[in-house]
């Protein structure tokens, strides 16, 4: 996984199929991340999206195409949680399904 430079306060991270992580709790893969900060105070907000390969195999993707799904979701997901970095009083990192379900 690669880290972007920051742009207008988001920094994204490039995941390959050979870089993605796997979560042993969640028992998933993460194929797209995000960090988001705010203006306000030192606070970031993470967002990962999660694929398990149950899903995978159900779905018939790939792992690149679960990257290309995972992005769609995160830039959707950003859309949503982007106020919510001004209002955090601790960095945190919250994770998502390829519904866009938090699951963590």
């Amino acid at each position: 996984m690669a880290m972007r430079p920051w742009t207008d306060n988001v920094r994204y991270y490039e995941f390959t199929p050979v870089t993605i992580h796997y979560d042993l709790q969640l028992d998933a893969f993460f194929i797209a991340r995000a960090d988001v900060r705010s203006p306000a105070h030192p606070h970031r907000l993470g967002l990962v999206v999660a694929v398990t390969a149950a899903d995978l195999r159900e779905n018939r993707l790939t792992v690149q195409d679960g990257i290309r799904l995972g992005q769609t979701v995160l830039d959707r997901l950003l859309e949503q949680h982007r106020g919510v970095v001004d209002s955090l009083d601790a960095s945190s990192v919250r994770v998502f399904d390829l519904a866009g379900v938090r699951i963590r």
